[in-house]
Order: structure tokens, then sequence, then C-alpha cells
């Protein structure tokens, strides 16, 4: 598949919504064909806490025991909750990560609140041996 061209993003109307799309169109076997796409959102989603969770996120960032990856999650979703409401490429730049990283977490925690801030499963086969039957 070769990349033939590409356009700015057109707005289809569907009712009162409007949704963005972009139009890519592929050279493939001598015919076009174009692709309509999402485009993202461009406004990351405002996250509220209230006081319980607010205090557990803290909590969970000073405690020595919080996995680091866990703490830096906690860190970002604290820093998205603050009141002058930051956007994700400035929490980005204050914890060095990317705004890629911040909208992630952000989205996981509005959609599931604390519990998205712990790892997904991960896919492939599960272990085959305990490593306690190793003694």
């Amino acid at each position: 598949m070769t990349y033939v061209d590409s356009r700015l993003a057109n707005e289809t109307y569907l009712g009162e919504s409007v949704i963005k799309a972009s139009v890519v169109e592929f050279w493939k076997g001598g015919s076009f064909f174009a692709w309509k796409q999402a485009m993202p959102s461009p406004h990351a989603p405002s996250v509220v806490l209230d006081d319980q969770t607010r205090e557990q996120l803290e909590a969970l960032v000073r405690a020595g025991s919080t996995p680091q990856a866990f703490a830096f999650r906690a860190k970002i979703v604290l820093r998205a909750a603050d009141e002058e409401a930051p956007c994700n490429l400035q929490i980005a730049a204050e914890l060095g990560c990317s705004k890629d990283t911040v909208g992630l977490w952000r989205r996981r925690f509005v959609a599931q609140g604390l519990p998205g801030l712990q790892d997904a499963p991960r896919s492939g086969r599960p272990r085959g041996f305990s490593p306690l039957a190793t003694c």
C-alpha cells in the first residue's frame, strides 16, 4: 500500500453532532480507496476528585511501598485535578513524560476511577510453573 494523498479534516454533520473525519487516499492495485478516520478530541476530559479520593492518591504518592509506576500515575491524576486545569502538554513537561502518557492515564482514571491506574492484564500465555515450586 503506497501513500498518495492526505487532506485536512472535513466536517460531516450527523443531526446535531459534528464528527470530524480526515480523508486519506491510498493507492492499491491501480485504484483509489478513501479511508475516513475519526480525529482525536482536542480537549482532555476534566478530572474532578472528591476529598476521599484526593487523600487516597496523595497517600499513595507519599508511601514508600507504592510501586513507582502507580505513584507516577497518581501524580498525573492529582496534577490534572488541580484548580487551574492544566493541559496534557503542561503536565507532561512538569513530570517529564509524553503528553500521550498523561492523556492515557487521565482518560483511564475518568472512565474507571482508582482501579484504572493499575496495570492492565497482559496478553500472552500464562506462566506454566510457579516460582515457589522450584525449591
